[in-house]
This record gives structure tokens, C-alpha cells and sequence, in this order.
């Protein structure tokens, strides 16, 4: 099972797909100019990523879900067949998750939303959409770097 303390660590600048210097690329399942859907390993855990929406806007909401290995395993293995609706599935676990917010493809933001969340909100989006709200206007902070959560 996946534990609170295995969310992401994310570095202010950073990719979504390397969200520090020590991240590693396990999987890259979709790519347009960029990695846009894949799975990063971080000190030993494993964090499915993906861009949320179009991904030819400057400035980009990302998830990064937490996975266990078994999950690692299905979605590497599926051919993509697992891959759709992989991400609102896994959001909807209970598990918490990272939203993060990135400008021309650096993280400026980011927002855990705790899997008790998405159970009173009933729906990942709504979750999803109130930190994307959260995000969006604290950066409206021109030139800050920050994480909120």
C-alpha cells in the first residue's frame, strides 16, 4: 500500500517529469515536445505523472500519483490499454496525490490533496479543480517561487 510519506519531493524549476535532481525516468508512455505522461522513480518509490488538459499551454497543471510496484507492473505492461483513464482512476484510491503547477515546463506550485479530499468532494476533479483554483491564485504572485499545501 502507499503511504502520506511516499509523495513526491518536488524542487521549485524543476520538470514535472524530473521534479528533482535525483528523480528518475522508469517509463515514458506519452510524449509531445516533452514527456507528458509517465512513471518516475524517487528514492525508491515509484509516481505515475501526467499533464492535465492541452499540453501546448505555457502554463500546465500536472498530477504525480503515488504507485506501488504491482501498479508499476500493469500499467508498463498493458501496451496503453491501462493507460486511459489511468490517472482518474488511481486518483480516486484514496490515496493522496501532488498537484503541481508549471510555467513553460518548470514547477512554481505545488498542492497535495489528501485522499480524504477526494472522498468529501466525491470526485477527483472537483479536488483537483479547487487546488488548481488554490495554485492559481496564490500565483498570481508575480515572481514567487513557493509550495503550498
Amino acid at each position: 500500500m502507499v503511504q502520506v510519506s511516499d509523495l513526491v519531493q518536488i524542487q521549485a524549476g524543476m520538470p514535472p517529469w524530473a521534479p528533482t535532481a535525483s528523480s528518475k525516468m522508469l517509463h515514458e508512455f506519452d510524449h509531445w515536445n516533452r514527456p507528458t505522461m509517465g512513471i518516475i522513480g524517487q528514492d525508491g518509490c515509484a509516481f505515475l505523472f501526467s499533464v492535465l488538459g492541452n499540453s501546448d499551454t505555457e502554463l500546465d497543471p500536472w498530477l504525480l500519483i503515488p504507485i506501488a510496484e504491482h501498479e508499476v507492473e500493469d500499467l508498463v505492461s498493458s501496451d496503453g490499454s491501462l493507460l486511459d483513464g489511468a490517472v482518474m482512476a488511481l486518483a480516486t484510491t484514496g490515496r493522496s496525490f501532488t498537484v503541481a503547477l508549471a510555467d513553460s515546463d518548470r514547477i512554481f506550485a505545488s498542492l497535495v490533496i489528501h485522499g480524504d479530499d477526494v472522498s468529501a468532494l466525491g470526485d477527483p476533479l472537483r479536488a483537483i479543480n479547487a487546488a488548481m483554483t488554490r495554485l492559481r491564485a496564490v500565483s498570481a504572485r508575480e515572481g514567487e517561487l513557493f509550495a503550498v499545501g
